[in-house]
């Protein structure tokens, strides 16, 4: 989700600021501040994980984000945006860590490497490729956001 989010703000600045009236310098405060609350709160993925548990955690930061991308979507003006994009940034720094942290317990330590690396040409052509989600999205989300900026 982050990722594409991600990808959706850079190729998508330029309509962004065009339709809020704002210049492009401006704008690429959208995705600067997200990258710094990110930043900001990594350090807070094991801390919040003791604390509360990492699945737990994961879920009400899936919600912070699912939230916060609502509230980007209804934002009437660059300021407003920025500052939710603060917020959706500051649970986006959470959300990726933990997940990965709750799906290598989920796997276990064996099975992990081959859920998200890039599988081997042989297992994506007998169908064996069980990570193919994980490392076909790299590949798909700049074409994906591209679609969702244009076709809106």
């Amino acid at each position: 989700m982050a990722g594409l989010d991600t990808s959706l703000v850079n190729v998508g600045l330029d309509t962004i600021a065009g339709r809020l009236s704002a210049s492009l310098t401006s704008a690429q405060w959208i995705t600067s501040g997200y990258l710094l609350a990110l930043a900001a709160t990594l350090p807070l993925c094991g801390w919040l994980s003791r604390r509360f548990g990492a699945t737990r955690t994961w879920l009400v930061v899936i919600g912070a984000f699912t939230a916060a991308s609502a509230l980007c979507a209804a934002a009437p003006t660059l300021p407003v945006l920025v500052g939710v994009r603060l917020l959706q940034g500051a649970a986006a720094g959470v959300l990726m860590p933990t997940g990965q942290s709750v799906m290598a317990r989920a796997a276990g330590r064996d099975a992990l490497a081959r859920l998200t690396s890039t599988p081997p040409a042989e297992a994506v052509s007998t169908g064996r490729g069980l990570d193919t989600p994980f490392w076909s999205c790299r590949v798909t989300r700049p074409t994906l956001a591209s679609f969702f900026v244009f076709s809106a």
